[in-house]
């Protein structure tokens, strides 16, 4: 047990060290140019044809263009709501994907895995941010 815990500890003691240690280097020496950290969340309907799903926001990396215009890599917590006329049930899924949005509006394209299925199915959606 102690041989295969002393590797795995060094590697995330190397890790820790040089994320803490390591910086971007830099050109812009503009001192109005600041990183943002905002909280927002949304709410997207999305439907690959034979499922609908709702998304309710998650992580994401986002990149802004101007005020009002953005788009952004994120992963969706979500709800799979499955069109089965014998069960209809709400399946918790997790997709990845991208997102544009511009002031409320959201257009999204995230991917799901269906594990029944073994595949990966795209479900374009519509939403708004608040």
């Amino acid at each position: 047990m102690q041989r295969v815990l002393k590797p795995i500890l060094l590697n995330i003691l190397i890790c820790i060290y040089c994320c803490c240690t390591l910086k971007a280097q830099s050109t812009n020496n503009n001192p109005q140019a600041k990183s943002k950290i905002e909280i927002s969340g949304n709410f997207i309907v999305a439907t690959d044809f034979h499922s609908v799903y709702t998304m309710y926001g998650g992580p994401a990396i986002k990149f802004s263009f101007s005020k009002n215009l953005y788009a952004s890599i994120s992963m969706y917590p979500s709800l799979r709501w499955k069109n089965d006329p014998v069960k209809s049930t709400a399946l918790p899924m997790l997709g990845a994907g991208i997102q544009i949005g511009y002031k409320s509006f959201i257009l999204a394209l995230p991917f799901y895995y269906i594990s029944s299925e073994n595949k990966w199915k795209a479900a374009p959606g519509i939403g708004v941010r608040f």
